[in-house]
């Protein structure tokens, strides 16, 4: 832009300069087509020896090996290049497997799923709620609330379920570590049961 000021208006460099705000010695300063190439082959080299680097640190690489170059450049060379930082994608968590196909729900006390809710006591200390529903009718069979539930107040609570209501068709429930704990297994294959999903 400076040089086309100097060119078509016959303006003087330091006044083309003051008009685009640019220094004179930058004006002035033309670096070859060669320390370009040399600066770009850098950016390239290094943008592949540290991946995970964005244009700031791969410019603060540069300055210390020497190079005089502005970090907006470095931005810039990276971006014409492809050489952004790819946004790692998130990591697909794993599901659990059921033990069997998922039922749906078709009369009462046919599937029940129980889960944990977590809530806290105005000291800041944790409550834990077993929560199971039938899941045709939507009620609520029992919410047992404690500081700590373990596998064994699991077995307890369901085995107190089924002398009440009896013995569901299917039961679901997720992957704690509560839920799937050998005692809680074993106990529903006591009661025989035709599907307990996880």
């Amino acid at each position: 832009m400076t040089d086309y000021l100097i060119a078509e208006y016959d303006v003087s460099e330091r006044h083309a300069c003051r008009v685009t705000a640019l220094s004179r010695s930058t004006h002035r300063s033309r670096p070859s087509q060669a320390k370009r190439i040399e600066l770009m082959t850098e950016i390239v080299h290094l943008t592949h020896a540290y991946p995970r680097f964005g244009y700031r640190k791969v410019h603060t690489l540069l300055m210390n090996a020497g190079w005089q170059v502005s970090r907006e450049t470095v931005r810039l060379i990276r971006k014409r290049e492809g050489l952004q930082v790819r946004k790692k994608q998130a990591k697909k968590r794993l599901l659990g497997q059921s033990t069997t196909s998922l039922q749906q729900a078709e009369y009462p006390n046919h599937v029940w799923s129980y889960d944990f809710v977590f809530d806290q006591t105005s000291d800041g200390r944790t409550l834990k709620h077993l929560t199971v529903v039938d899941e045709f009718t939507k009620e609520g069979l029992m919410i047992e609330v404690a500081r700590s539930l373990t596998s064994t107040n699991v077995v307890q609570c369901l085995d107190y379920l089924f002398d009440l209501y009896g013995t569901p068709a299917c039961i679901k429930s997720d992957n704690g570590p509560e839920f799937v704990a050998k005692k809680v297994q074993a106990w529903l294959k006591k009661k025989t049961y035709p599907c307990a999903l996880h």
